[in-house]
């Protein structure tokens, strides 16, 4: 579901064609746990909870708030988009925060300018 989720953007054909391009990124099954479902979140956020649950060497990748407080509330670890990007400049994998989150943006997350100055500062993009 968390395929589905990705795949409705602004640009779903050149997002499934990035997605099949990256030979280091499997498809798995995830059947739901209760426990997840009855936080009510969305069906990608309540799979990769699911699967993190299951698999401890797994660092969830999410952002909804409420998705976080479950997390929490589980007591696991996880990452949001910002720091992932983050992360990625830091690894030399890109060059520019701002601009990866920009990109989002263009494709149709929603990300508030604080947000956006925060992880720029973050990432020493003053």
């Amino acid at each position: 579901r968390v395929l589905k989720e990705i795949s409705v953007s602004k640009h779903p054909d050149r997002c499934c064609h990035v997605l099949s391009k990256l030979h280091w990124l499997h498809k798995k099954s995830v059947t739901a746990l209760p426990e997840i479902i009855q936080w009510d979140l969305g069906p990608g956020e309540t799979d990769v909870i699911s699967f993190a649950v299951k698999h401890h060497n797994v660092c969830p990748v999410v952002d909804d708030l409420q998705a976080k407080k479950c997390i929490n509330a589980l007591g696991l670890k996880s990452l949001g988009t910002g720091s992932l990007l983050i992360l990625a400049k830091k690894n030399g994998l890109i060059d520019s925060v701002e601009q990866s989150l920009r990109r989002l943006q263009h494709a149709g997350l929603w990300i508030s300018e604080p947000v956006i100055e925060m992880l720029k500062k973050r990432a020493g993009e003053n």
